[in-house]
């Protein structure tokens, strides 16, 4: 379209040139001068395209442009009818300008502003493609950054922020302008890192590096982040490209990291200062009861700490050694008898009682020994909730090819607003309850690891003071599934 009007442009210089011949050489020399700084500022503008220097460029642009548009409105305005109607004429080629025009002088004129207006049409598809090149990945790259949660800056060979995206805005609470054309030492804490010697051009070692650091935020606090980077080569030019984790998963993880710590070392410690107690006990009793006895208490410390154990290997186990497991048809029924063995001295002393209602020849794919001990974990813990006195009822129902099982207590119940975290490392309401009801705060994160590894889901139902159901699917062996 511009090219079109560039050519009906040109055609009405020619209709202005058959009454005008020498205001029209003098007007075409200068549009020519005008043609050249224009292909030039373009050219250059081009060349130092996404730099400060391109901006600066685009001024000359536009006073050639809207020069030329000057001089062609001055120039037709005195015979607008009559120029209108004889540059129809020529653009749609009733007048051939290489022969109707009687002046050579004219005609020769008329040529070069045709060409003109056709070279302006081809520049401009020029810019167009390019500038699609240019910017379609930009603004590509740009809707990347802007939808990651991950807040990422970008600087110069100097450490001078030159961008950042919505997310570090949101991180550090300062406003876009407030930050882009500062020095990073600025915003954080750890200058010793190379990261933050770029004033200095050492970036020689500062590739694909990470560092822990700390984030000055718009309320004047600092805030812990993890920040990887290195660099790109951006037009001959380096520029430093900084991702800071998203923090809250950072936060989360520092969360499950210290509750690990604390967790274990008072796990591992107790057993072993009541076998420790009882062990010099039992070594001075004469008894033979008494000390037996002692013993006993001491194994039974033993056996918990084997369980902590146990749990930790399996929350630490990695993808290889869950894809090693094999998996074959196992009895159900037989399995949650396994599993029922292993608690029911726990199950007496708390004078509950466990019923396996699941049918026997009902078969699942399942590794026995991990799906044992899942279940072990879920009896664990609905004798633990349970009133005395109350039964845990195990049992299983076929839907398709998923045999979905049920393990029912009628115990004190789980809050709403803790059904979601029940599975979580480590999680328990309070300290009273870990006192009250003791455990290590593993054993439900344990069961839910073995049986989506198994394919299945686990998930439970729960009403304050009125027990709780914990759900887990397998998936039914059949020879599909062999």
């Amino acid at each position: 379209m511009f090219g079109k009007n560039c050519r009906l442009a040109s055609s009405e210089l020619c209709a202005l040139i058959l009454g005008k011949r020498l205001l029209v050489l003098v007007s075409v020399t200068f549009l020519m001068g005008i043609l050249v700084a224009v292909s030039y500022t373009i050219q250059k503008y081009f060349t130092e395209m996404q730099t400060k220097e391109s901006l600066a460029l685009t001024t000359p642009v536009i006073i050639a442009v809207s020069l030329m548009a000057s001089t062609m409105i001055i120039f037709s305005l005195p015979q607008t009818k009559v120029l209108k109607k004889g540059s129809h004429e020529l653009d749609e080629g009733n007048i051939n300008y290489l022969f109707d025009v009687e002046n050579s002088i004219a005609s020769g004129v008329s040529v070069t502003c045709v060409q003109f207006g056709t070279y302006m049409q081809k520049l401009v598809s020029e810019i167009e493609k390019k500038s699609r090149k240019v910017f379609e990945p930009r603004n590509y790259l740009n809707l990347i950054t802007i939808a990651t949660h991950d807040a990422i800056f970008v600087t110069d060979d100097l450490g001078k922020i030159e961008y950042v995206n919505e997310s570090f805005v949101d991180l550090s609470g300062f406003m876009e302008d407030e930050i882009v054309g500062r020095h990073m030492n600025t915003f954080f804490s750890s200058h010793e890192d190379c990261l933050f010697q770029m004033g200095q051009n050492n970036t020689q070692n500062c590739e694909n590096k990470q560092l822990d650091t700390n984030l000055l935020l718009k309320t004047g606090t600092m805030k812990h982040v993890s920040i990887r980077y290195g660099h790109v080569e951006l037009y001959s030019k380096k520029k430093l490209v900084c991702v800071i984790k998203n923090t809250p998963e950072v936060q989360k993880i520092d969360e499950i990291k210290n509750n690990i710590v604390s967790n274990i070392s008072h796990e591992l410690r107790t057993p072993l200062t009541i076998v420790k107690g009882f062990i010099e006990i039992a070594s001075e009793e004469e008894n033979r009861e008494k000390r037996n006895k002692y013993l006993q208490k001491s194994l039974e410390a033993l056996k918990r700490q084997e369980w902590m154990i146990e749990d930790l290997l399996e929350v630490a186990m990695n993808e290889e050694d869950i894809k090693s497991r094999v998996y074959d048809c196992v009895h159900l029924h037989d399995v949650v008898e396994k599993a029922v063995e292993k608690v029911i001295s726990k199950a007496r002393e708390a004078d509950i009682e466990i019923k396996n209602m699941i049918k026997r020849g009902t078969c699942v794919k399942a590794d026995p020994d991990k799906l044992c001990y899942a279940m072990t974990k879920l009896l664990d813990n609905a004798i633990k909730f349970n009133h005395p006195g109350e039964d845990v009822i195990i049992e299983a129902a076929s839907s398709e090819e998923l045999i979905t099982v049920k393990v029912m207590d009628s115990g004190i119940g789980i809050a709403p607003e803790d059904l979601e975290r029940v599975f979580d490392h480590f999680y328990q309401r309070d300290a009273s309850s870990r006192r009250r009801y003791g455990g290590n705060g593993l054993g439900l994160t344990v069961a839910k690891r073995i049986i989506e590894h198994h394919g299945g889901k686990i998930w439970v139902e729960s009403e304050k003071n009125k027990g709780s159901t914990f759900f887990f699917t397998l998936h039914g062996f059949t020879r599909k599934t062999v």
